[in-house]
Formats: structure tokens, C-alpha cells, sequence
């Protein structure tokens, strides 16, 4: 605001009557307190005049500032002038709702087409995202499916096949396909008979048949069987190759024996192999390490000389003594050194006599 002059001032305030001109000077104090006093009639001024413009400016019908619903309904108004119909169309059927389209301005349909588009790619987008999570259930689900699948199609694959095996009439043992061999001609059984034996097996399948069971059961069975070799003929038969005991000698005094091995086990034969069997009879004071003796000899006799013993006797010392076919006898001694002496009986057989010392090999003596 402006500055009055000074002799308005000095009009103004009654102060001022009476004072010096400009040109006059005063004593300092009152020249002070004439500044004073102008500085504060210019302040109460600049206030007078800030209440004066607050007050118009109450009084006053300034325009309102708009609110959020008064510029949509401007702006919707502004829309409604500018996009104007300038002919009838059909109606656009959209999700929810029908609009009538109109011809719009370049501008205006480009901001429609844009938002319309916006729209309807985020509803294919959450359509799309919502299929594919199916789709990731449904491959979730199917992989699971598969796997169980799998484990049951092993686990029972696995059941066939050890049932197959193992307990199915697949492998299964027949009768008539045992095959059995190795019984001599004249033996107390027949091939037949010891595959009759095995028959108990049949019905098992191969795969938990032993052969070291069957044979244990047929030589249980058959005393006479010393061996038996058991070969499975896939898929229903085996093959068996048995090895029969030989009887040595015939135990026992008078007219009854019991015919035995070499190892002294007692053997079921024929009657013809009973009758041509050598006899051992024993001493009353002869135990059972004569007869191990008597064993003992026979064996170490080659087939031919075996063959023409008639019997074996034992002394009380447990000492042999053999008698051969033709009225010979052999003094065999005590069972050392059977092989030397079975050398040297063969060697003196071809020479004349009826008694034959052999107990001590190297001075044999012939009677």
C-alpha cells in the first residue's frame, strides 16, 4: 500500500499540529516518537485493509470447487454431447449387459473397443489360468494313478510268477516221467520199483523238489540203493541213476546167513545170490572186529578168486581163514597188508597144493 505524504501525515495526526516544518529540525526524543507513531498508524492501516478483503471475500458467491460426483455427471453429460447417434443399430450383447452402440467418434469408439478388449482378455486370462490349474490336478491325478498302477501291476506280477513257480500244476512233478536206471539183472528190485518210490514226489513242482531228498528217501526206503543221482527234465520230469550195494559174503552158521555189503550192512538178494555167497561163520570167541576182518579180506580179493570162496572162517585171534572151491584152504591171517597177500594167493593158486599160508607174505608156504 501506499505511503500518504507527508503533509497528509501531518494532517492526519493531531500530533503533528503545532510542529516545525520538514525543514525545521527537532530534539531527537520527539522526533522518535513521531516515527513511532507513523510506523503504527501504517500497521493498523494494513490491517484494516486484510479485514476488508476477508470480508468481501465471505460475502461473496465464489464458484464451489466440484465434488467426485459432479464430475462424472460433467463428464458423463460431455460424453453424452459429444457421442451423439446418428443411426440405430442393433443392440451388442456383452456378459451382463446391453448397449445400444452408436456411430462414435474415432477417438471415442477406439476407448470403447480398447476397454471392451482389456475386459474380455482378462476374463480369457483367468479362464485360461483356471484351466490350466485343472489341468495340472488332472495330470497330478493321472501320474498318480499311473504310479500306483505300476507298483500294483509289479507287485502282482511278481505274485503270478512265484506262484507260477512255485506252487502252480505248471511244474508240477508227473508220474510217468520219472525215469530210472542203474538196477543190475537179477537184483531184488527193478528200475520200475525204485520209480514207484520216487512217485511220492509227484505232484510238487520242480522247483522245491531236492534231489538230495529223493534220493535220501529211496535209499530209506531201498536199503540196497548206495547212490542216487537226481536230474530234473524240465518242465514235469527227472531223471534218476541209482547205484545198487553188492553183497560180499553171507553172515551166519548152518543153513541160515544174512547176506551183506563190504560194509557189513545187511542186503535183501535173490536165492541164487544167497546160494553163491561165501559164508562167514564165527568162532565163539570171535567179536565183531573178526568179522570186520573177514570183510576186510574179501575185499581186497579180486572178483574172480572172490567167486571161488565157499566160506569164511574165523579163529579166536580173529585170524581168516578162506576155503576155496576144489578142497583148498587159505590161512589168510589177521587183516594186515591185504593187498600183498591177495598179490601172492594169486601166485600160488597155480601151484599144487591143498594148503596155502599166507599170514606172512613173504614167506608164504604151500601144502
Amino acid at each position: 500500500m501506499r505511503q500518504p505524504s507527508e503533509n497528509r501525515r501531518r494532517n492526519l495526526n493531531p500530533r503533528a499540529v503545532g510542529r516545525p516544518a520538514s525543514g525545521s529540525r527537532l530534539p531527537d526524543a520527539a522526533q522518535k516518537r513521531a516515527e513511532s507513531g507513523e510506523e503504527n498508524s501504517s500497521r493498523a492501516g494494513a490491517e484494516a485493509a486484510r479485514e476488508g478483503a476477508n470480508a468481501t471475500r465471505r460475502h461473496a458467491k465464489l464458484p464451489r470447487r466440484p465434488g467426485n460426483s459432479q464430475r462424472r455427471r460433467a463428464k458423463g453429460s460431455e460424453v453424452e454431447r459429444r457421442v451423439s447417434p446418428t443411426a440405430p443399430t442393433a443392440p451388442v450383447t456383452y456378459d451382463d449387459a446391453i448397449f445400444e452402440v452408436a456411430d462414435l467418434s474415432a477417438s471415442s469408439a477406439q476407448m470403447f473397443s480398447g476397454a471392451s478388449a482389456r475386459t474380455a482378455g482378462s476374463a480369457h486370462e483367468a479362464a485360461d489360468i483356471q484351466e490350466r490349474r485343472k489341468e495340472r490336478k488332472n495330470e497330478k491325478r493321472r501320474m498318480r494313478l499311473t504310479r500306483l498302477a505300476r507298483v500294483g501291476g509289479g507287485a502282482l506280477g511278481i505274485l503270478l510268477v512265484v506262484w507260477a513257480v512255485f506252487f502252480s500244476p505248471l511244474l508240477a512233478l508227473q508220474a510217468e516221467k520219472i525215469t530210472v536206471t542203474g538196477v543190475p539183472e537179477g537184483a531184488i528190485v527193478t528200475n520200475e520199483e525204485v520209480a514207484d518210490v520216487a512217485a511220492a514226489f509227484a505232484g510238487r513242482p520242480l522247483t522245491r523238489i531236492s534231489g538230495a531228498a529223493v534220493g535220501d528217501y529211496i535209499s530209506s526206503v531201498i536199503p540196497e540203493v548206495s547212490q542216487v543221482q537226481v536230474e530234473k527234465n524240465w518242465p514235469r520230469g527227472i531223471d534218476i541213476q541209482v547205484q545198487m550195494r553188492e553183497a560180499v559174503v553171507c553172515m551166519g552158521a548152518g543153513g541160515e546167513c544174512s547176506p551183506v555189503d563190504r560194509e557189513g550192512n545187511p542186503l535183501r538178494v535173490t536165492e541164487e545170490t544167497k546160494a553163491s555167497l561165501p559164508r562167514i561163520g564165527a568162532a565163539p570167541g570171535a567179536g565183531g572186529q573178526g568179522v570186520e576182518n573177514a570183510l576186510e579180506v574179501l575185499s581186497a580179493l579180486d572178483a574172480d578168486i572172490r567167486a571161488q570162496v565157499e566160506s569164511v572162517q574165523l579163529e579166536n585171534s580173529n585170524h581168516v581163514v578162506l576155503k576155496i572151491a576144489g578142497g583148498k584152504t587159505v590161512k589168510w591171517g589177521d587183516a594186515s597188508r591185504p593187498q600183498m597177500k591177495a598179490q601172492v594167493l594169486r601166485v600160488l593158486l597155480g601151484q599144487p597144493g591143498t594148503v596155502y599160508d599166507i599170514s606172512e607174505p613173504s614167506a608164504a608156504v604151500v601144502k
